[in-house]
């Protein structure tokens, strides 16, 4: 099983291994691996930043910017994406329980979903953390096991 979180959620008394998905973790312990490779580069972050400090982040700069960016990444970037991707799903198949996490609060809008889309097309158990975006599930009842296999469509083509 893999499940999808927020770094504040990591625990390893209760899963095999804590996943970091970020480019930089300070004060980190020996139970967290990070893995820059699934997170998105500086330029992609700063990009998100921006947007962020213009008002202008949103479901669709997400859609439209950041999901083509980040799936253009992890298929060509020079740190092996779909390296990592393969080692989630073999854990998966494992019947290991992976922690996935990164600092978003809100998955809906963040790299988090793309990679728990592409591990839900080929079929891995993902479910999202019960605490992620605590404020949108329990005001708006939020799916905690949304379907993002869109990604994977995505991921495919070009």
């Amino acid at each position: 099983m893999i499940t999808i979180g927020t770094i504040r959620n990591c625990d390893n008394n209760k899963y095999d291994e804590n996943w970091a998905i970020v480019r930089s973790l300070k004060n980190s312990d020996d139970h967290i691996k990070q893995v820059a490779a699934l997170s998105p580069s500086k330029e992609l972050f700063y990009l998100y930043r921006d947007l962020c400090s213009k008002n202008q982040w949103n479901a669709e700069a997400f859609a439209k910017i950041y999901v083509p960016q980040f799936l253009k990444e992890l298929r060509h970037g020079p740190e092996k994406g779909i390296d990592f991707l393969n080692q989630l799903y073999k854990a998966d198949k494992a019947n290991k329980n992976i922690y996935l996490a990164c600092f978003c609060n809100d998955e809906t809008l963040c790299h988090r979903s793309i990679i728990a889309g592409l591990l839900q097309a080929v079929k891995c158990n993902v479910k999202f953390d019960a605490d992620t975006a605590y404020k949108k599930i329990h005001d708006m009842k939020i799916d905690l096991n949304p379907d993002y296999t869109k990604y994977y469509d995505l991921y495919k083509v070009a």
